[in-house]
């Protein structure tokens, strides 16, 4: 086992995300440090190319024709964007809460595969830049595993076992109960 610190990104499968971890893994990587990018398969090699390592999911069944890097967010834009000319009271149903659950549904298809890799990485360190917050990168038995969010809209309340209900078999599978998560302040 190497000396070396790891520390694992797992942005959102959009360019915006991705590059803000990328600027703060290059520093990190200019001082040591293994740096990893838990990337979507459409993203294969965008990373690679300067000298990141990389792991590869998915967030859904593979689409039948091969994507571009952040294809889906391209396609989710164009069909959500009239949407926004609504008033927000109602975007609340028609935009607000079906984005909320497909990217539940997202996390649980992904689940297995994320706690793989974290597994195999054991990582001291993973950062997420995510809309959702995912149970793998809390429940993984990674031994020096902490976590932590790139993002300014996360607060405790994202850790609450509101959250965690649509997780319950994984959870229990992974032995992290959702009380502890919940009243965990390293959260």
């Amino acid at each position: 086992m190497s000396d070396q610190p790891t520390v694992v990104f797992f942005p959102e499968g959009a360019y915006g995300p991705t590059n803000n971890c990328i600027g703060i893994g290059q520093v990190l990587q200019e001082r040591g440090v293994r740096v990893v990018f838990i990337l979507e398969e459409s993203f294969a090699g965008a990373l690679e190319a300067r000298g990141f390592e990389e792991r590869l999911m998915r967030l859904g069944p593979a689409p039948e024709v091969e994507e571009a890097p952040g294809q889906f967010w391209r396609d989710f834009i164009a069909a959500t964007a009239p949407e926004f000319r609504k008033p927000t009271i109602e975007q609340l149903t028609t935009f607000i809460e079906p984005t909320m659950r497909a990217l539940v549904e997202g996390a649980m298809y992904v689940d297995d595969r994320l706690r793989e890799i974290i597994e195999e990485l054991d990582p001291d360190l993973v950062v997420e830049d995510n809309v959702c917050t995912f149970p793998a990168r809390y429940c993984a038995t990674g031994s020096g595993l902490a976590a932590t969010t790139a993002s300014t809209m996360a607060s405790r309340a994202a850790v609450s076992p509101i959250w965690a209900r649509p997780f319950a078999s994984t959870i229990a599978r992974a032995g992290c109960p959702v009380s502890h998560m919940a009243s965990n302040t390293s959260f």
